[in-house]
């Protein structure tokens, strides 16, 4: 064999196995890059719809619960529905954007737990919800006082008037202020990938 041609039967299965390990490590970097953004647009998603939940993430429910709690409160007897109902509120409802965006960030999470929305969805709508919400309100204080305002008017339009009802933003803040939302500023960048 000539010195030209064995040069090459090294040479090039050595640069074939290079750009093998260097594409593996730019698509793993890549890949652990999204998921920490990933998780940041859902930390903060928590720090929004905690407001109305006290912490607790729909995402967690078992699927059955999930799938009821939009058939019986929104009539969403399947994942297109549900994700209509989503939309509506996105689009706004009520003429309070914390109240309307909020809840909807509630629901995209209960949408994963039914199995209407998948990771990638959920984020992206997350993120999209999140960056509404970031520009129209200046803070987390700012998002409770609107989001309280819009819960407590929707709740009289409906004749609710138990104390504890319309307390439940006031009793959800200690918590908040103390331990969620201090994890996550507000300002936080939600990128959509």
């Amino acid at each position: 064999m000539d010195p030209i041609h064995g040069n090459l039967a090294i040479v090039v299965p050595i640069a074939v196995v290079v750009v093998l390990v260097i594409g593996a490590v730019v698509g793993f970097v890549t890949m652990t890059a999204s998921k920490k953004r990933g998780g940041a647009v859902l930390r903060w998603a928590h720090g929004a719809y905690s407001l109305w939940t006290g912490g607790e993430d729909s995402a967690s429910w078992q699927p059955e619960r999930a799938q009821n709690a939009f058939r019986d409160w929104y009539g969403a007897r399947a994942g297109g529905t549900a994700q209509n109902v989503i939309d509506d509120l996105i689009r706004g409802q009520t003429g309070n954007a914390a109240w309307d965006l909020v809840r909807a960030l509630d629901l995209v999470r209960m949408g994963v737990a039914a199995g209407y929305l998948d990771a990638d969805q959920c984020r992206e709508r997350c993120a999209r919800i999140g960056k509404q919400l970031q520009a129209q309100y200046g803070g987390w204080d700012a998002l409770a006082v609107a989001f309280e305002q819009g819960m407590q008017a929707w709740q009289r339009g409906r004749g609710v008037t138990d104390p504890n009802e319309l307390g439940r933003v006031q009793r959800n803040l200690p918590k908040l202020r103390a331990e969620v939302w201090p994890a996550i500023p507000y300002d936080t960048a939600l990128s959509e990938e």
